[in-house]
C-alpha cells in the first residue's frame, strides 16, 4: 500500500485532541490507552464526514456527431472511475436512448466506498464506529474498501499510537470538497469527544442519583 492518504496520530501530536483525550481519562476514569481509542474513534468519525459519497449516476451526454456500430444506437459520453486500478475517465458508450444509456452505463454501485474504508479501519483497530454506507452492492463494496485499507496501533503502556493508511486511488478526491473540510477533523473530533465525555458524566451522575 504505497499510494493514497496516509494518517499517523502519535500521542501529543494533536493538542487539541489529546487535551480532550486527557479530559476522558480523567473524568471518565480511563487509562490514556483507552482515551486514546476513543480519540482515534471520534476522529475517524469526523473524517469519514470529511469524505464524499458519490452521487447515484455519473454524468452522460447524447454525443449526436460521433457515429454508432448500429443504426438503433445513440452515442453517449459517460465520465466516471472505471478500471482496475480504478482511474478517471471519459468513455464513449452506445445505447437505444439516454435512459437506457443511464441505466446501462450511468449508476453507481458503490457510491459508500470511500468512506466506507474508515469505517473498516475502526474494526481493525477494535473500535465500536458505524457509518452510512449507501450502496446497493454491499457485500462486493466491503470487500474492495477491505483491499484497500490498513490499521494498526497499540492502546496499551508507554508506547500508545494509531496509524491508519487509507490506499483508495480516489480518496484524495474524495477528502476534497466533502461536506464538511477534512482541515477541520481534528477540531471536529475534540469538540466530539468532549462532548460524549460530557454525556457519559450526565448519564452516571443521574444514575447515581
Amino acid at each position: 500500500m504505497s499510494n493514497g492518504v496516509q494518517i499517523s496520530i502519535p500521542m501529543g501530536d494533536v493538542n487539541r485532541l489529546f487535551d480532550a483525550m486527557q479530559y476522558a481519562s480523567e473524568k471518565l476514569n480511563l487509562d490514556m490507552g483507552q482515551a486514546m481509542k476513543r480519540g482515534v474513534n471520534s476522529l475517524l468519525n469526523s473524517i469519514a464526514a470529511s469524505t464524499k459519497v458519490a452521487p447515484k449516476n455519473r454524468p452522460i451526454k447524447h454525443r449526436p456527431t460521433i457515429k454508432p456500430p448500429r443504426r438503433d444506437l445513440k452515442a453517449f459520453s459517460v465520465d466516471g472511475w472505471f478500471g482496475k486500478p480504478r482511474t478517471h475517465q471519459s468513455k464513449i458508450v452506445f445505447a437505444k436512448n439516454l435512459k437506457n444509456a443511464k441505466d446501462t452505463h450511468g449508476k453507481i454501485s458503490r457510491r459508500g466506498l470511500a468512506r466506507l474504508t474508515w469505517k473498516l479501519a475502526a474494526k481493525d483497530l477494535a473500535n465500536r464506529f458505524s457509518v452510512k454506507v449507501p450502496t446497493v452492492d454491499a457485500a462486493i463494496t466491503g470487500k474492495v474498501a477491505a483491499e484497500n485499507i490498513e490499521a494498526r496501533g497499540n492502546f496499551k503502556g508507554f508506547d500508545v499510537f494509531a496509524e491508519i493508511h487509507n490506499s483508495l486511488p480516489y480518496i484524495k478526491q474524495a477528502l476534497e470538497g466533502g461536506p464538511k473540510s477534512v482541515d477541520t477533523a481534528f477540531d471536529r473530533a475534540a469538540r466530539g469527544l468532549l462532548k460524549s465525555v460530557d454525556k457519559q458524566v450526565e448519564r452516571r451522575l443521574l444514575k447515581a442519583a
